[in-house]
């Protein structure tokens, strides 16, 4: 991944009508978390940052930076991906500059951060506040190598490039009970974690699977005294900039999961616990009374404490489990779980003809690996009602029902196969009936881009409990001057509008927090609920909704289609007109973050277009590697500086997939190569070697050769003198120095480059690994 700058002489006022722009996205921060009372330095990934990126973080205890300055992009090309994997979308995030200041007295679990630019604002992402100590991975390229830590710890890492796999290791005695915990869903991250543990000969003792929605985690007694290792890796051996993780290793007290799942506020619940090195006695908890949705519950033992697991609050009379059947009442909530495979839970409730009821079933949401069927039962036991999924990707089950006929009825609870079931598969039903209505207020998205005269819009979603049959009026608080916002109002028995924002021509671009409450009138009362965000995971508090004011861009670049047969290894030159709108400011021409397609290697540097230019030419270079036959396909993007009316300067791009606009080279064989006389090189500290080699040009190569050993990021201590090979050689050898103290690692292969020029002076190269065998 090439390192992207641009800066700007010049700065015009643009009136022109504008067209796509860039909006920015967040992809990941790097480490996830942090343990408090400590500045933890971060890289945020995100696609079309540009150069005035600002950094917005929610909650307390933690301080950052506002404005995020690009740094060095941390890249790993990894393995080939073969066709038809090759062909797929890919993006090419940038890596930007913080770190995070926090409290020692900041809450634990997460906090929530977004970015802004002049062209729009992200959704927000989890950065994780925790009390253990923390080691933060060191990327290199290469083989894994096992790091040791010290337990307890929270490992801060990422499965980066493909394939890519990471080993840390531990000192355990005999008897002791550890835990090995991920976490990477949770985060938002795309890793769906494998853990193998290996005892200390190395042979592996037990491994574990994350699941949808369900990290993975490793729990064992060491028999014996020794160093033992957890090795992770992505199921599918997938790897990128934004598979992170962060891994517990602890022999202290850790919660799987507690049963019930939560409680009404301000009530005493005695919670089951289940997990290791926990307090034997069975903890009653004293619930909060605040409005939270959700109580951080950690345990202490031994004065040191637990992971948090999230307790779902509520205002509801609670019902747990006794038997296999039981009565309850409504409105309520049922606590159970579903302990063997196979098994039902079945509750009985007395109804009434034409009474409504709301069953919502909560499973998933709250981190059980229960998949619910829900049914309701007739007098005679037949099914009057099922559901099994509520929709929107969300595996819990929600069921409205319409009570036929006074009588006595049941709803059955079962994991949706049959062979599934344990103690972790606990539900909370939430059983609403008209006596109780409510109603939740929920937004797709907490992110809102708008561009000055063009609607955006924003979808609403009004989840309506029996009795909540009026209209819902809306208040958004935040608005920018100028900013508005239809309709308002949503009808009674509809249950979804689409806001549409709309900005006149002179609101200013920026950046709002959007406060967007509800309220409507059941039997005389009001009922007003903040919005929750569909998007999300819940920490307990009412999301804001970000609203920002995007400035658009005036230019385009545009190609004329163009397909060529280009070598592996070289270079392919496009040549671009450029639509300045109105926008006669300096340019510069790059490769997007976002690309229609892997790029397999392919690079690019930028090229500056002066004032008033109306064209350029670009040049991308195909690495040796890349697969023969592939179609390549590279995307561009174009940024200036433009003034808005009242003064203010504004980085702006214009990225184009258009197939007449893209970069398309069909990969033929290289024109150069490049191979060794041997492919492994014994080194010790303070010695030399010399490896031969040997050259095969093709018809047209008339120029000298450079041959020169590219050392991988990390390896210390190894240095090669570059050599020329004149037009008439065809062999040679480079010589290898390597210090006499400190040398390595040697995880990854030094690379063996040869690099020379075609008559249009472009350059063509080829390259072979070395690999480095150390000796004492």
């Amino acid at each position: 991944m090439l390192l992207r700058s641009i800066t700007f002489g010049l700065v015009f006022v643009v009136s022109a009508v504008a067209v796509q722009a860039d909006p920015p996205e967040a992809k990941y921060i790097f480490p996830a978390g942090g343990r408090r009372g400590t500045v933890v330095p971060v890289r945020i990934g995100g696609c079309n940052f540009h150069d005035r990126a600002v950094f917005h973080l929610a909650g307390s205890g933690v301080k950052a930076a506002g404005e995020i300055a690009r740094t060095d992009t941390l890249w790993f090309e990894g393995p080939v991906i073969p066709q038809p994997a090759s062909q797929a979308k890919e993006d090419y995030p940038l890596d930007y500059a913080n770190s995070m200041d926090i409290a020692a007295d900041a809450a634990l679990g997460p906090r929530w951060w977004k970015v802004s630019t002049s062209q729009g604002v992200t959704t927000s992402m989890p950065f994780v506040i925790g009390d253990l100590p923390e080691v933060v991975e060191q990327e290199l390229p290469g083989e894994p190598a096992a790091v040791t830590v010290t337990l307890p710890t929270t490992v801060n890492g990422r499965i980066f490039p493909r394939e890519d796999i990471d080993l840390w290791s531990f000192d355990a005695a005999a008897g002791q009970v550890v835990t090995c915990a991920v976490d990477a869903l949770r985060l938002g991250s795309p890793l769906m974690a494998r853990l193998e543990l290996l005892d200390p000969q190395g042979k592996s003792m037990s491994e574990s699977l994350a699941l949808p929605g369900d990290d993975a985690l490793i729990r064992f007694t060491a028999p014996v005294a020794g160093k033992y290792s957890i090795k992770i890796h992505d199921v599918s051996f997938g790897g990128l900039q934004t598979y992170v993780y962060r891994l517990t290793i602890t022999a202290g007290p850790y919660l799987d999961h507690v049963f019930p799942l939560g409680g009404r506020r301000g009530s005493d619940v005695a919670l089951e616990l289940a997990g290791a090195n926990l307090p034997d006695a069975r903890p009653t908890v004293k619930l909060p009374t605040a409005a939270d949705s959700v109580f951080d519950y950690r345990v202490t033992h031994s004065g040191v404490s637990s992971n948090g697991v999230a307790l779902e609050l509520d205002d509801l009379p609670e019902f747990v489990e006794a038997a296999a059947e039981q009565q309850a009442t409504f409105p309520a909530i049922l606590n159970g779980r579903i302990q063997r495979p196979g098994e039902a839970d079945q509750w009985a409730f007395q109804a009434k003809k034409g009474e409504e009821l709301d069953f919502d079933l909560r499973a998933a949401r709250l981190g059980s690996p229960l998949d619910s069927m829900l049914q309701i039962l007739g007098p005679d036991q037949k099914v009057l009602a099922e559901n099994d999924d509520s929709g929107n990707a969300q595996s819990d089950s929600r069921v409205r029902f319409q009570v036929p006929a006074d009588g006595v009825y049941r709803v059955r609870i079962t994991d949706r196969l049959e062979d599934r079931g344990g103690p972790r598969f606990a539900y909370r039903l939430r059983v609403t009936t008209t006596a109780q209505p409510d109603y939740q207020l929920i937004v797709n998205s907490d992110a809102v881009t708008l561009e000055r005269g063009k609607p955006t819009p924003l979808k609403v979603t009004v989840d309506r409990g029996p009795g909540v049959t009026e209209d819902v009026t809306l208040q958004i608080e935040g608005l920018p001057a100028g900013v508005t916002v239809t309709p308002t109002v949503v009808p009674k028995q509809q249950r979804e509008v689409n806001l549409s924002f709309q900005a006149t021509d002179k609101v200013k671009i920026a950046c709002a927090t959007l406060k967007i409450t509800a309220k409507t009138t059941v039997n005389g009362k009001e009922i007003v609920r903040p919005v929750t965000v569909s998007s999300r995971p819940s920490d307990g508090q009412p999301a804001p909704v970000w609203l920002a004011v995007a400035m658009p861009t005036p230019f385009r670049f545009v190609g004329i289609f163009e397909t060529k047969f280009m070598p592996r290894g070289s270079a392919y030159v496009r040549h671009y007109s450029i639509q300045r709108n109105g926008f006669a400011g300096a340019m510069e021409a790059r490769l997007a973050d976002n690309q229609g397609r892997h790029l397999q290697g392919v690079s690019g540097d930028a090229v500056a277009v002066s004032p008033g230019q109306s064209e350029f030419d670009f040049t991308v270079k195909l690495p040796p590697f890349m697969e023969i036959g592939r179609t390549s396909r590279t995307t561009l993007s174009v940024m200036g500086t433009v003034v808005d009316f009242d003064g203010s300067q504004h980085v702006v791009s214009y990225s184009s997939n258009a197939q007449n606009d893209q970069m398309i080279a069909l990969v033929d064989p290289g024109r150069l190569a490049i191979s060794l006389e041997r492919r492994t090189l014994s080194v010790s500290r303070g010695a030399q070697g010399t490896v031969a080699f040997r050259l095969q040009r093709s018809n047209g190569l008339k120029q000298p050769v450079q041959i020169e050993a590219l050392v991988p990021n990390g390896m210390r201590g190894v240095v090669a003198t570059k050599i020329s090979v004149p037009p008439t050689a065809d062999q040679g050898q480079i010589e290898i120095k390597f210090d006499a103290q400190t040398i390595g690692p040697f995880q990854a292969p030094v690379l063996i480059r040869a690099t020379t020029v075609d008559d249009r002076n472009l350059p063509v190269v080829a390259d072979v690994p070395l690999e480095l065998v150390f000796k004492e």
